[in-house]
């Protein structure tokens, strides 16, 4: 399997976010599943909250952690936890860590 990962900070006077492209079973998903956004008359695709979610535990920075969160505080009850548990136990045999254990206790803190 090949896969192709490239990120980059896009900095903008209006807006700031992370440009990210994978090939990867998951991070086709991501791209599948990404909600559209009107960006100064452009349509972009941004990451759901769940897919961050998984990243950023992924990821495992206390920064990560953080962000982590504030998007379960900000989006509260809309998340789908069912989702972001499934896409953590397909991810964790291929890093070998416990993704599953660590996405449940944020949903449930």
């Amino acid at each position: 399997m090949t896969s192709f990962y490239c990120a980059t900070w896009i900095r903008h006077w209006l807006w700031r976010g992370h440009l990210a492209i994978g090939l990867s079973g998951f991070e086709k998903e991501i791209v599948e599943r990404a909600d559209p956004i009107i960006v100064e008359g452009h349509e972009i695709f941004v990451a759901t909250p769940e897919d961050l979610i998984v990243l950023k535990v992924l990821a495992g920075r206390q920064r990560d952690l953080q962000d982590v969160k504030g998007i379960v505080e900000i989006q509260g009850e809309r998340l789908d936890w069912g989702y972001c548990l499934a896409a953590a136990k397909r991810l964790e045999s291929a890093v070998d860590v416990d993704l599953v254990q660590q996405v449940e206790r944020l949903r449930t803190s």
